[in-house]
């Protein structure tokens, strides 16, 4: 049923119809292959029975005319009235309009008239058909074309214009007839592409084949080559013209696996492809059999039949940016837009109103506007990218080939993002198949792996990444020394591979640490520094809490995410804006002073700093100064006379990461969950704390698996090296994050938290800790530290007791320690004591952290009665009211403070005393 208005766009044939209705196509599309057949038919004729020696030059210009006037109303019937309305419209402006206006004019009119079309055609068509908008596109390019050539050869003086404006400039109106034969060529009518008057007029008249010297040039050779690969294309359409791009958005391929859904997305695009490979190829060949085309010779003295080409199809899947593939496509549009657009107007506007004008000549519909900001984006984003990075690749072939690679692959991929919603017409499914490109979580295609072991996906692929990351290190020491290789390439390879790994393990996640960096770095570069501090915190912990909000709502259980990663990001963030701010704190030594940098590092070796493959996934942070020497070599300068212990280290560290995670897989089934678990809560009490003691060390297990293995990355890559120690030996520790040792054998909680996640510790200390006033730095850093964590209520309850344990330790040393360290058998006493007293507060403040609700840690702390809260509290104040200070002494030789109270060091004076008396009996 024909909706109202339907036949002002198509009106044609219906012969077709029974043939159309078997074979599974639309009668317009048999109607436009019949056409096309005609136009063959029809060259070959002209070709060979009406060449310029043949027949007169009215009879050339009347054939093609009466042909193409037969084939529009075979197709399009009663709707050939627009394309006659907006020729004569056009050619009495032509006629009529003073020279200075014509072209503007010519240009409102003609833009004017598709215009009212499209707007139309936008309200009475829901799909996709071949109507009278596709012929009335390519006369509104002869139209237009046609005005500005008239203008030029009218009002513009030769020095003026550029070379291809002064051979297409034209001096008078054409004849009726000669307007007329040009505007309805049989060749390019029904499909384009445009082709040039002057062109016409030569083919015409027969000058279009005259070279000075040379044998009359043949089509027949161009002609065959092209209608054969017009034919294949033919058949391609037969074979798989089924598979549009709508199904993609369909329930049953959205069912398949990410990759193979984004198989699909990319064949059914190049199908649509095909399908304009077939009619601009098909155009081009009729061209040519009927003796038009001709262009030159090429270098090598063959010639060239490509002067209506439209479209390259090899050159096109074969591009390797996306400038090179829009060049191949669609070449006569280009024209089109060149000579009237882009050479037209100021050069800041050109790129975007080329595109504006692009995508209103197309119409209405809303996919082809998100396609050209798409394709605009994707052309500016190419164009700088190629400027900054390509050159850095040429020196070295094999460099040159990766480069090559990749960008192919990432032309291929835009394309098809970019192309989605043209080829859709509408809104959606493009845009829903944007959002669903856009918010992928990772890659899945380990899972079966990942079930084998007892893992999610997203937990294989991060013990992937590590392995991967260790290749990669082995392969940069190897072969990317600064003696090999430059700054710019080590620091290419280093955030290029960080990138790849993150889009491996979070897929559309890697998009929040690219605004993250690259917002810190606008910041940095555009902001008055002092102003840099304080955005430089904010903004990236806004945004990473944005993240926590939604991973809060949306996923219930722990998983490996993108916040790891933020978490990280925004600890340099703040890193690299402070020290670029060169502030210097009272009071503070130079292991708590930041390196300054005096200027704003160039975006390469920013994002290599920001997405450094060492560390990306797991931590921890690392000054930029520290980054920026291990980048240029100066980090490290090996000793002659002693060989470097960095193997015997990252030996160790291997080793060490690889018992953690045998540890982990082991015990990883007596999770702290158990804790709250009616089972476990009825067990004996002493029998229930080595559970949870178990539970503990099995989650402390997988942070030592990952920060030993990445800190074993860092050195293979020779990153970490941080001097010398009393023996002389190197350290490379600056990227250790974690000291067992000291972890699980502390005697206090300070000195468990100084040796766990030591980045952070030092980020904290550097960003908070020493910038707030003394009385509220320890509760600003918790709570700087809680938010960083995120929005889940057992990391609050983790800090809040982690703040009020630090303080009552604090106090419990500052009044009791002093009683036992005069004798060393009580300082055993004491240590034992306190040994177990750290042990039993990590149980009761970091469970609460690993149950994440607020629910499951108040039922885990009730076991405790909350003692651990109420001991606290008297510790911190009743301790003070009841014990008095203890007095501070120092000793004669001034090397080390003893603590006494008053009768301590009353029953020392007394001693003394006696001594002396002693002395002088």
């Amino acid at each position: 049923i024909k909706m109202p208005g339907h036949h002002t766009f198509y009106d044609g044939s219906k012969i077709f119809e029974p043939l159309a209705s078997k074979i599974g196509m639309g009668s317009d599309q048999l109607n436009l292959v019949y056409g096309q057949l005609v136009s063959l038919v029809a060259a070959i004729i002209f070709y060979k029975y009406m060449n310029v020696h043949q027949v007169t030059k009215t009879v050339r210009t009347t054939f093609p005319f009466i042909v193409g006037i037969y084939i529009c109303y075979f197709c399009y019937g009663s709707a050939i009235k627009h394309p006659i309305f907006l020729i004569l419209g056009n050619f009495l402006i032509l006629k009529y309009c003073p020279g200075l206006f014509v072209h503007k004019a010519s240009f409102i009119f003609s833009m004017g008239y598709l215009f009212y079309i499209h707007f139309y055609r936008f309200f009475i068509l829901t799909s996709y058909s071949i109507d009278v908008t596709g012929t009335m596109m390519v006369l509104v390019q002869k139209c237009t074309t046609l005005g500005f050539s008239l203008h030029d050869g009218k009002c513009k003086k030769e020095d003026e214009l550029n070379e291809i404006q002064k051979k297409e400039a034209i001096k008078e109106v054409p004849s009726v007839l000669d307007y007329l034969s040009y505007m309805f060529s049989y060749q390019t009518v029904l499909v384009g592409p445009l082709c040039f008057y002057t062109d016409y007029k030569k083919y015409i008249d027969g000058d279009h084949l005259k070279v000075d010297g040379s044998k009359q040039p043949c089509p027949k050779n161009a002609a065959i080559k092209k209608i054969t690969a017009s034919v294949f294309f033919m058949i391609i359409i037969v074979l798989f013209g089924k598979y549009s791009p709508e199904i993609i958005a369909t329930p049953e391929y959205l069912k398949l696996s990410w990759f193979k859904w984004a198989l699909w997305w990319f064949i059914v695009i190049f199908l649509q492809r095909i399908q304009y490979y077939y009619v601009w190829v098909f155009a081009d060949a009729v061209a040519n059999f009927s003796g038009f085309g001709f262009n030159g010779y090429d270098e090598n003295g063959k010639e060239k039949w490509n002067l209506v080409s439209n479209v390259y199809p090899l050159k096109l899947e074969m591009a390797q940016t996306f400038k090179e593939t829009l060049d191949c496509w669609n070449v006569a549009t280009m024209f089109w837009l060149r000579r009237v657009a882009y050479d037209r107007v100021p050069k800041n506007m050109r790129t975007l109103t080329t595109y504006m004008l692009s995508a209103v000549w197309h119409g209405f519909f809303t996919g082809y506007y998100l396609t050209f900001a798409t394709g605009a984006l994707f052309t500016l984003a190419g164009r700088y990218s190629r400027r900054s990075l390509r050159w850095r690749f040429l020196k070295n072939p094999y460099l040159k080939f990766t480069y090559d690679i990749i960008t192919f692959l990432s032309t291929k991929i835009a394309l098809a993002y970019a192309t989605l919603p043209f080829v859709t017409m509408h809104l959606n499914p493009g845009w829903f198949c944007y959002k669903r490109a856009t918010f992928y979580d990772g890659c899945k295609i380990f899972l079966p792996l990942a079930k084998i072991f007892g893992f999610d996906a997203n937990s294989i692929n991060f013990i992937l990444s590590l392995l991967m990351s260790y290749v990669l290190a082995k392969i940069f020491v190897k072969y990317l020394t600064i003696l090999n290789a430059s700054v710019n390439i080590r620091s290419l390879y280093t955030g290029g591979c960080g990138m790849l790994i993150c889009y491996f393990m979070y897929g559309k996640g890697i998009i929040h640490p690219i605004v993250m960096s690259l917002s810190n770095y606008c910041i940095m570069a555009y902001f008055p520094r002092c102003m840099i501090v304080k955005l430089c915190l904010i903004i990236p912990l806004s945004h990473l809490l944005i993240i926590h909000l939604l991973k809060y709502f949306y996923i219930n259980t722990y998983s490996l995410d993108i916040t790891s990663v933020l978490m990280v990001m925004i600890q340099k963030c703040c890193l690299i804006s402070f020290a670029l701010t060169n502030e210097k704190h009272e009071k503070s030594n130079n292991k708590n002073v930041l390196k300054n940098i005096s200027e704003l590092p160039n975006i390469l070796i920013y994002i290599a700093y920001m997405f450094n493959f060492q560390t990306l996934l797991t931590g921890p942070s690392f000054e930029f100064v520290d980054f920026k020497n291990f980048i240029e070599g100066n980090h490290y300068i090996e000793r002659k006379e002693k060989k470097s212990n960095v193997d015997k280290i990252v030996k160790h560290k291997v080793i060490y990461g690889c018992i953690f995670l045998f540890v982990y897989l082991i015990f990883k089934e007596y999770s702290c969950e158990n804790a709250v678990t009616p089972y476990f809560i009825q067990l004996p009490w002493y029998h229930w704390i080595i559970f949870c003691q178990l539970g503990i060390t099995t989650l402390r297990s997988r942070y030592y698996f990952a920060w030993y293995m990445s800190d074993a990355i860092c050195n293979i890559s020779g990153f970490g090296f941080n001097g010398y120690d009393k023996n002389g030996e190197e350290k490379w520790d600056l990227c250790t994050n974690v000291n067992v040792k000291n972890v699980e054998l502390s005697y206090s909680l300070k000195e468990c938290i100084d040796n766990w996640n030591i980045g952070t510790c030092r980020w904290l200390r550097l960003t908070v800790y020493n910038r707030l006033p003394k009385s509220y730095r320890t509760l600003g850093t918790f709570i700087l530290s809680a938010i960083w964590h995120g929005f889940h209520p057992g990391y609050y309850v983790t800090f809040t007791t982690a703040a009020i344990f630090t303080d009552a330790s604090r106090i419990f040393r500052k009044y009791f320690r002093p009683y036992f360290i005069l004798s060393s058998e009580n300082k055993q006493m004491y240590d034992i004591f306190t040994f177990f007293v750290t042990r039993l507060a990590i149980i009761y403040g970091a469970i609460p952290f690993s149950l994440e609700t607020f629910y499951k840690s108040i039922i885990f702390l009730k076991q405790f009665y909350f003692g651990g809260h109420l001991i606290a509290i008297v510790i911190i104040f009743v301790i003070p009211i009841i014990f008095e200070k203890p007095i501070l002494i120092k000793s004669q030789n001034n090397e080390r403070n003893t603590f006494s109270d008053r009768n301590i060091k009353i029953k020392q004076i007394i001693t003394d005393k006696t001594q002396e008396s002693i002395k002088d009996d």
